[in-house]
């Protein structure tokens, strides 16, 4: 298992990001890539919500691999359903999306918040798995369908997109320097 602590600095979530890269090498990009947007918005919500320093562990054990961070606040990480005009609101919703699994847990440091990946379920493009939730005491964990990773995210991307109105870049209009629509 890889650990670091990083400090409360919005500069942190890009040195995060670098570390899980560097502790997953080896694996598929794509999975790498997956766990790096997923540590981006856990440890965004670290800095935001708990205000706080935070460490960040990932371990592997054959085709698992699970990242968890850890934060000293006492708060529950809620999963939300923003509206359009919420400018935040949904890491939570891209880790549950993302993941095989994801859960939160009470630990003497605080909570920490991890999920899992599986690097046969990225090989496995289109594959599916039933969607379950169950509560255990401490922890929750969530269990999501599994697809190919840029496919989940097209479609958050896309989701996110359709709430806020907007269109897919092939499907704008070009546009000039001043803005306006070229004619």
């Amino acid at each position: 298992m890889s650990a670091r602590s990083f400090k409360n600095d919005s500069s942190s979530v890009r040195e995060a990001r670098k570390f899980v890269a560097r502790a997953l090498a080896g694996a598929p990009q794509d999975l790498v890539e997956v766990a790096e947007l997923m540590v981006s918005e856990l440890a965004t919500n670290c800095i935001r919500h708990a205000g706080s320093a935070y460490e960040v562990a990932v371990s592997r054990r054959g085709e698992r691999i699970r990242v968890q961070v850890t934060d000293p606040g006492d708060g529950e990480p809620t999963v939300r359903n923003p509206t359009a005009e919420d400018p935040t609101g949904r890491g939570l919703r891209i880790v549950e999306a993302l993941s095989a699994d994801w859960g939160v847990e009470r630990v003497a440091a605080g909570k920490a918040v991890w999920f899992t990946l599986e690097t046969a379920a990225v090989a496995e493009a289109g594959a599916s798995r039933a969607t379950s939730s169950t509560d255990a005491g401490a922890g929750t964990s969530v269990r999501c369908a599994a697809r190919a990773p840029r496919d989940l995210l097209a479609g958050v991307l896309g989701a996110t997109r359709a709430l806020r109105g907007l269109r897919p870049p092939e499907q704008r209009p070009e546009r000039t320097l001043a803005g306006a629509p070229a004619t």
